[in-house]
């Protein structure tokens, strides 16, 4: 369409008109009504950027007259801290290096307009001009940012939540997943997008994945989705995962599931131990409740049969029976014993100890153990530090340790027992909760033997569980040495790997105490005595059988069966009494209970206390334990009698505990 030619001024023109007029290009447009009442922004300029003419919309964007705006240049249109690379975008359109760049401009109200330019290059004389026509696009633009902003918000929101979130069908192929799942999976998101269907659930352990493919797949029907399984790590590891679709989506025609996931597998391993405690504790219970009376029937068959072997001849055939039965009763005994020991139940005599001493007063004794095929190794600290607790205890916590290690090693090896002292801090308390975070002495035990895979090991410590044979393994070993530890407030780990061994460590809490460098007491030359006791014991038979002990090692016995006869006698025979031997649990009042009343009539006589079990506060509070003298059911005579001349020629007199 011709454009009418418009009349110009016929004042002298300025450098710029005289321009304009010399190319001819102003007379084409300026008349054309079209020019002045679109919509649209047009603007005629120099390739150089210098503007030309504009039309009355450029007018209104800018809030400046149109013959102001001639001359100037067309950065002075974009819109101020507006970004350069989007003015850079015109000025390159101007030569025809872009098309339609968006420019933002400032409206006259400073409202930030984006134009988006279309430009043509029109010949003019020997030149030529720019015709540039801007259209608003504000709308767009904004939308444009609106949906970026949101996408960044939402991506940063993925990107930085705890679980990981997911896109997948129903089949199981995976359309989305968030960065993070690298880190917990070891695959790539763009992994799992660009893995096959099934490569999600083929990765879920074999005995969860049948049932997890089919909660899924009725995901869309049941309107939700939850499951807990075992998924296979790019490296080979096994983890827990939680899973959850939160909502079923319509995409391109088919259903796609959505929703978080996490790794649980702390959070499973720590129940596994809350379970295993809650079990140990049950059937320490259950030890608890039999064994007092067990202990006395052991101690019945433990006493008669010393006093039968005692009665017989060297070459009398019959000590072979005998020492059949005294052999069944020692293991029954040791059984129980180990029973009481794993459940806390042990009557115990902590004391400061020095690791290093017990281990090397043990040497000889585990070497004989091993046998000649397993090389044993000592490497102890020189200031490992000492520890409260038991002799007794840690040596059996060593022993079975060790046993545990040469039964490992079939064909021989090597067995490395070490000592030294670490620092376990609050993050490591936090991931096992039967620890409290301090300074600990440490006694490893290593191995090169078969080793043990994920299952046995987690069930290591676990009562009556065992890997051996019905012969050769009763599953209290391992289970012993939890108990003692754990009872000297300690933290018992295993680490172990199939086909390359097993390193157990024992957590001791560092004692600043002073060890005295004995490990057991002296055992006195004689063990005879005339003194008068007052036996108590509501059992008939055992009671008999101590009597019996008792009065064949020369000592006066008076026999009470219970509380009330021992009360009654203490009531109606003034005689002097120089040691009451009572039993800890009786119908009635208690064994403490009982000595109490008695003491108060016979203030110098000594007390020993003896018992198979008890849960009296004297077993639960070890600091009262070391102010008692005990003696633990089932016992041989001769131990009896050792530990009635301990307590009749000490010079202190032990106190009864309260009841």
């Amino acid at each position: 369409m011709a454009l009418a030619a418009r009349n110009l001024p016929t004042a002298p023109l300025s450098p710029v008109l005289e321009r304009r007029e010399t190319l001819g290009i102003a007379e084409l447009a300026l008349n054309n009504a079209l020019f002045d009442h679109t919509s649209d922004a047009i603007s005629l300029s120099t390739p150089e950027g210098v503007i030309l003419d504009v039309n009355r919309r450029w007018e209104t964007i800018r809030g400046i007259p149109r013959r102001q705006q001639i001359g100037q240049h067309i950065r002075e249109f974009a819109a101020a801290g507006s970004e350069e690379a989007n003015t850079e975008s015109y000025l390159r359109a101007l030569d025809g290096s872009i098309e339609s760049p968006i420019v933002p401009i400032a409206a006259a109200d400073g409202v930030r307009i984006y134009m988006e330019f279309s430009t043509a290059v029109i010949p003019a004389g020997s030149g030529h001009v720019v015709l540039s026509i801007g259209r608003d696009v504000t709308g767009v633009v904004l939308a444009r940012q609106q949906v970026e902003a949101s996408e960044r918000k939402y991506r940063l929101l993925i990107e930085n939540v705890p679980d990981i979130v997911w896109l997948a069908t129903l089949d199981g192929k995976v359309l989305f997943m968030s960065p993070k799942v690298q880190a917990v999976c070891g695959f790539s998101a763009a992994d799992l997008v660009e893995a096959p269907a099934s490569f999600w659930f083929d990765r879920i352990h074999p005995s969860e994945r049948a049932g997890v493919q089919r909660e899924f797949a009725q995901l869309a029907t049941d309107g939700g989705y939850e499951a807990e399984y075992r998924w296979q790590r790019k490296d080979g590891a096994w983890i827990w995962i939680h899973a959850q679709a939160v909502d079923a989506l319509e995409q391109d025609g088919s259903v796609v599931a959505a929703g978080p996931f996490n790794d649980i597998t702390t959070r499973k391993h720590l129940e596994d131990q809350v379970r295993q405690s809650q079990k140990m504790e049950a059937i320490g219970r259950l030890t608890g409740g039999v064994a007092h009376d067990f202990n006395n029937l052991l101690a019945i068959i433990l006493g008669n049969g010393r006093l039968l072997i005692d009665d017989l001849a060297e070459q009398d055939p019959r000590r072979e029976d005998v020492d059949a039965i005294l052999e069944a009763g020692n293991r029954a005994a040791a059984l129980t014993r180990q029973l009481l020991m794993f459940s806390r139940h042990q009557v115990i005599r902590p004391e400061c100890l020095d690791l290093n001493t017990i281990v090397r007063g043990v040497d000889k004794m585990l070497r004989r153990i091993i046998g000649e095929d397993v090389e044993l190794c000592l490497r102890l600290a020189d200031h490992a530090g000492s520890v409260m607790a038991d002799a007794g205890e840690i040596e059996q916590v060593i022993m079975n340790l060790v046993v545990n290690a040469r039964d490992a090693m079939p064909r021989g090896g090597q067995l490395t027992i070490d000592t030294t002292n670490v620092t376990l801090d609050a993050e490591y308390a936090e991931l096992h909760p039967d620890v409290t975070a301090g300074r600990y002495v440490v006694l490893s035990v290593t191995d090169t033997g078969c080793g043990m895979d994920h299952e046995v090991k987690r069930r290591a410590f676990e009562p009556f569980f065992t890997t051996k044979d019905k012969a050769n393994g009763t599953g209290l070993g391992l289970a012993t040495c939890y108990g003692i530890v754990r009872g000297c407030h300690g933290h018992i780990s295993v680490d172990s790997e199939v086909g390359v061994g097993s390193v157990f460590k024992v957590y001791l809490p560092l004692n600043e105490c002073q060890p005295n460098g004995r490990v057991r007491s002296e055992t006195p030359e004689d063990a005879h005595g005339t003194e008068s006791i007052l036996l108590i014991e509501d059992d008939d038979q055992l009671r008999k059988t101590i009597r019996r002990v008792l009065e064949s090692l020369g000592y006066t016995v008076i026999g009470a069966n219970g509380s009330a006869e021992a009360i009654e006698y203490c009531e109606g025979h003034p005689d002097h009494l120089d040691l009451v031997l009572s039993d800890m649990v009786m119908p009635g009042m208690s064994g403490p209970e009982t000595v109490e009343y008695i003491r108060q009539r016979r203030p110098s006589a000594k007390v020993l206390f003896m018992s198979g079990y008890s849960d009296h506060a004297v077993f639960r509070d070890r600091s009262a334990q070391a102010h008692v003298n005990f003696i633990q059911k089932p016992f041989m005579p001769q131990d009896l009698a050792i530990k009635l001349r301990q307590v009749l020629d000490s010079p202190v007199t032990a106190q009864p505990p309260s009841s």
